[in-house]
């Protein structure tokens, strides 16, 4: 017996060789397979379902129906079980004592896997207990090499363990920054600890219900947890902060980060939650990052409202769009994107605006539109061009009304993805009602917004994830319920669904007419 474990473990050595030497572990190969249906050396992964009907690559990856969390999903009564390494090597037994005992056979119940077991399951649809899985189950073409590092990534895959989470409590973190104004910092972590105070308070006797739950209420009670805020403020040089923010996680790792302010781009906190699986959720930023899978934010900011600006300009017969932007100025992101996506008839045409330069005459006509993105306290260093355009776009600032317009035109069209002052409590009606409940006042009602929805989806997530603590899990359940939020802030409506990672995906474009008063509003999806 001792001689064929180790002329096993031999054969596992020697199958696994050509991962070490190519300096990849043996657990990121699998995730590859598991994840993105990349097999070793390149190829794809390949497949059969129902039979015969033979699949490859994306079709068949195993993160499609078991989630990346390995804790499986369901839809249409079909039932797609965990994964996970602390689920797959352990027997599965129908178990409740205090009314009938133990049944250790029989359908539901499978002895543990081992890696034979678990190999013939991938390959030949055979279950541990020698039962046949569901047509749906992929009958996979593995070499033993790829079977190897499957199976290693799949040990590795925990439904229980995550930074940040203790027996007793979770570890939430909020960044901000010395650049952002201190009445909104101290506003922001009011509304924190306040909602920890209230969150807490209404669970502070489940800990002690835990230690002798009755019955059918154990797996309840043992999911509670205390929750705890941490404020990792960032100070100095942005240079700096990717330094600040690892010294803050190794002194006390975090489940996940929670809104948060830093009054410059988010860049360097996106790629270091990025860089440790950190779920984060809706920092108030106008330049949010794209192509992440930890970080949920609101809007995508500037490069929403050029699509929606397109979309409109496609009902408009213009001979020319003219971008008025300041250099270097939050806007100049909004231009390049508009730039980018460009695809109309009309010449598209840029207006920089630098300081200490005086800014060049320029005119305009009616076949003309203009895309206006400085705000008010930049509109001073624009020219102020002659003539009437067709359009105007007020594309820059925040969703507040201009008090003037910068020059006449036919028709002015402000746009943002927030809901503007004129119907703001529409949607912030709950926020605003707790806020005076607790005498706490707001000097920016859009950041305390989103610092509310997201620690509301937060609890609204941790309340169905029970005692599986996993930060991939967390975020699986973030993507099918946020379309459900009991509090959708200064948005009509929230979406989301798995790889989505902006939950507003329209615009308000809001008509003024020529002495800036609201005429009417649309919520546009391009």
């Amino acid at each position: 017996m001792l001689r064929r474990a180790r002329r096993c473990g031999l054969a596992l050595t020697i199958a696994m060789a050509p991962v070490l030497t190519g300096m990849v572990s043996a657990e990121e190969m699998g995730r590859r397979i598991y994840e993105e249906g990349v097999l070793m050396g390149g190829r794809s992964l390949m497949g059969t379902v129902q039979g015969d009907v033979a699949l490859h690559a994306a079709q068949v990856v195993c993160a499609n129906c078991h989630r990346r969390s390995g804790l499986g999903s369901s839809e249409g009564g079909i039932v797609v079980p965990p994964v996970t390494g602390d689920k797959l090597f352990q027997p599965v037994a129908i178990a409740r004592p205090e009314l009938y005992g133990e049944r250790t056979e029989g359908e539901g119940t499978r002895p543990a896997y081992t890696a034979q077991t678990l190999a013939r399951a991938i390959r030949e649809g055979i279950d541990a207990a020698g039962r046949p899985l569901g047509p749906l189950m992929p009958r996979f073409h593995l070499d033993d090499d790829s079977m190897a590092a499957l199976t290693a990534h799949l040990r590795s895959l925990d439904s229980t363990q995550a930074p940040g989470v203790t027996a007793e409590t979770i570890h939430f973190a909020t960044v901000t920054s010395d650049r952002i104004a201190p009445d909104s910092e101290t506003a922001l972590l009011e509304l924190l600890e306040r909602f920890f105070e209230a969150k807490n308070a209404e669970t502070r006797r489940e800990s002690r219900r835990a230690a002798t739950p009755p019955w059918h209420k154990d797996k309840i009670y043992t999911a509670y947890r205390a929750w705890r805020l941490h404020h990792w403020r960032l100070t100095g040089p942005v240079e700096t902060w990717p330094d600040q923010l690892a010294a803050f996680y190794r002194r006390q790792p975090v489940f996940a980060l929670l809104s948060g302010s830093v009054g410059a781009p988010w860049r360097p906190i996106h790629r270091f939650a990025e860089a440790n699986g950190i779920p984060t959720l809706f920092p108030h930023t106008g330049q949010p990052e794209n192509g992440g899978y930890y970080t949920f934010y609101t809007s995508e900011g500037e490069a929403l409202r050029a699509r929606a600006i397109a979309r409109d300009l496609e009902t408009h017969p213009v001979r020319r769009v003219v971008q008025v932007y300041l250099g270097g100025g939050a806007g100049e992101a909004g231009a390049s994107a508009l730039r980018a996506q460009w695809r109309g008839g009309a010449a598209l045409v840029d207006l920089v605006i630098d300081y200490g330069m005086a800014p060049p005459a320029f005119a305009l006509d009616a076949e003309d539109a203009v895309v206006w993105w400085l705000d008010e306290t930049a509109v001073t260093l624009a020219p102020l061009p002659e003539g009437t355009p067709a359009l105007l776009y007020l594309a820059g600032g925040g969703p507040t009304l201009p008090g003037t317009l910068p020059f006449a035109a036919e028709k002015v069209i402000a746009v943002h993805p927030y809901r503007f002052a004129t119907s703001l409590e529409t949607g912030m009606r709950p926020l605003l009602k707790w806020f005076e409940m607790r005498g706490i006042e707001s000097p920016d009602p859009h950041l305390m917004a989103d610092a509310f929805l997201a620690v509301t989806a937060t609890g609204e997530a941790l309340m169905h994830i029970n005692t599986h603590f996993s930060r991939h899990y967390f975020i699986e359940k973030l993507e099918h319920g946020l379309s459900r939020s009991t509090f959708s802030g200064p948005y009509p409506v929230l979406s989301s669904a798995p790889g989505q990672r902006f939950v507003a995906k329209g615009s308000y474009m809001l008509e003024l007419d020529g002495n800036a008063r609201p005429v009417r509003q649309n919520w546009v999806v391009p």
